[in-house]
């Protein structure tokens, strides 16, 4: 007996299985998109450092540029994923490196900017590396 024989008739025997559960499953059942949807999302507004939390839907539908979501109370698209400050725990906006903030500078430059980076809430260095 070979080993396709041996092993492979089982697997597939299996594999059926688990399909028509799975289909037999799946029809009342909500599907992945609409518990991605309907998850709640944090983000925070690089402007005022406010955090808003929303289901993914309607961040998704009010738009992204650049990697930034818009802000549904002022229109601007500054709504970012929080980092958490090691000193005090807030949410708080990453340290703002975009490509302007960039151009033109060294490494140890940008390494500085890094370090000089304090938290909106507490004041104190975040530390960002």
């Amino acid at each position: 007996m070979s080993n396709v024989t041996k092993y492979g008739v089982p697997a597939a025997v299996l594999l059926g299985i688990l399909a028509v559960f799975i289909w037999v499953q799946g029809g009342d059942e909500p599907g992945m998109p609409e518990l991605v949807n309907a998850r709640l999302i944090t983000l925070v507004d690089e402007a005022t450092a406010e955090t808003m939390e929303r289901p993914y839907s309607d961040w998704d539908a009010s738009g992204k540029r650049g990697g930034k979501y818009k802000n549904p109370e002022t229109g601007d698209y500054t709504m970012v994923v929080p980092i958490d400050c090691p000193q005090c725990g807030a949410q708080i906006p990453p340290c703002p490196l975009d490509e302007a903030a960039l151009a033109g500078k060294t490494a140890d430059e940008i390494l500085a900017l890094k370090a000089a980076y304090k938290c909106p809430k507490c004041g104190k260095p975040v530390g960002v590396r």
